[in-house]
Order: C-alpha cells, then structure tokens, then sequence
C-alpha cells in the first residue's frame, strides 16, 4: 500500500520541477517495489517498464556521485523485464561511475548475465575482472564460477 501512496505525491513533485533527479529515482524506487509484490504479470511488466523509464530520467539528470545508485537500480529493472542486454548496458553504465568498492560486484552481475545469454567469452572476461577486483575473501567463489563457465562446451 505504501508505494501506490507516494506515488501521486511524486508524480506532483514532477510537475513541479521536471529536473529533479531525486525525484524521478524515487519514483523508479515506487514503481519497482509495485512491480516486485504485483501477482499480475501484465501489471507487473508495466510496473518495471514506468520504472525504467524514471530510472532512465535519473540517469540523464544526476550527476555521478548519485548515477551508480540510478544506473544499478535501472539493470536490476532491466532484468527484472527480462531484457539482459539492456540490463547489461546498464550496469556497464554503473562501471563508468562506481566506487571502486563496488566494481568487482558489477563485473560479477554482467558476467553472470553474459553466462545467462550464452556468451561465454564475454561471460569470462567479466568473470576475470570480478576476480582481479574482488577482496580476498570473495575471489575463491569467482574463480569456481569462472572455471565452470569455462568447462562447459
């Protein structure tokens, strides 16, 4: 209920000021979270295609210490419509303004979505990056899922 809630007021806040990237992410936020409780697949779709559109809005307004948070949240929508290149354009996006901290995780989810697409040399050689970028602690993982990747025909 929450979400449906905000909404009005956000889309007001857009009337208002039409260059509010806080305001478009926001929205994005609701309409997502509407998409991921909606029982109606159609309802559901519709929902994560409004966010992506917001989020997209975000992206082209925010300046870059706001845009990871607005580029990741468009690829978690992109996949949540089942579009994994889109979702992958984005967080390649993400790439470009992430914190460092945060790269190896990134590297990860698109060699994931790269495995996903069947392309398994795109899939490695994000895999690799994850590694190379990844604390100590996480690298033993990656390198598992890495070498499967590469097992396979």
């Amino acid at each position: 209920k929450a979400p449906a809630r905000a909404s009005p007021w956000l889309y007001r806040a857009l009337e208002l000021n039409q260059n509010s990237h806080l305001t478009y992410g926001l929205l994005g936020d609701v309409l997502f979270q509407r998409a991921a409780i909606s029982q109606n697949g159609r309802d559901r779709a519709a929902f994560f295609r409004s966010a992506a559109t917001n989020y997209e809005q975000a992206v082209r307004l925010g300046s870059p210490d706001v845009n990871y948070r607005y580029a990741v949240a468009l690829a978690r929508t992109y996949v949540g419509l089942t579009n994994l290149s889109q979702a992958i354009a984005a967080y390649r996006t993400a790439l470009g303004v992430s914190p460092p901290a945060e790269r190896w995780k990134n590297e990860e989810i698109i060699g994931r979505l790269f495995n996903d697409l069947k392309e398994k040399t795109n899939a490695v050689v994000h895999l690799q990056r994850a590694i190379d970028f990844a604390p100590p602690d996480k690298k033993a993982g990656l390198v598992k899922f890495r070498d499967e990747v590469l097992s396979r025909p």
